[in-house]
């Protein structure tokens, strides 16, 4: 599990304690203010549960909440590259093999010649 669901269960453990703590009277807050932070508290949980499938979440009045979407086409680019590479040392080496190859036989057609 990644940090943002440790975080979620956080959030949800504490969202138990407040509901427990109102059921029971023991509450240091009005109800209108408790369905504020449940509510609050419910929606920030299910955004760090989700992890990576939210990219940018934006709250009027608040501001907006990039995760790590540019970090991840970051990667993507880089994995690109990686591959790029890689298919261009691939066609280097098969041309080297394939000279090599002509080499070898034009050494074994001149050593069979004599």
């Amino acid at each position: 599990m990644q940090t943002g669901g440790y975080v979620a269960i956080t959030l949800i453990a504490v969202e138990i304690v407040l509901v427990f703590s109102l059921a029971l009277g023991k509450a240091a807050m009005s109800k209108g203010l408790f369905a504020i932070a449940s509510a609050i508290i419910v929606f920030a949980a299910a955004f760090f549960w989700m992890n990576d499938r939210i990219t940018e979440l934006t709250i009027s009045g608040v501001g907006t909440i990039k995760t790590a979407a540019t970090l991840a086409t970051q990667y993507v680019e880089d994995i690109k590259n990686i591959k790029t590479e890689v298919e261009q040392q691939k066609q280097e080496i098969t041309t080297a093999v394939d000279t090599l190859k002509r080499e070898i036989d034009a050494a074994r057609a001149e050593t069979q010649k004599s």
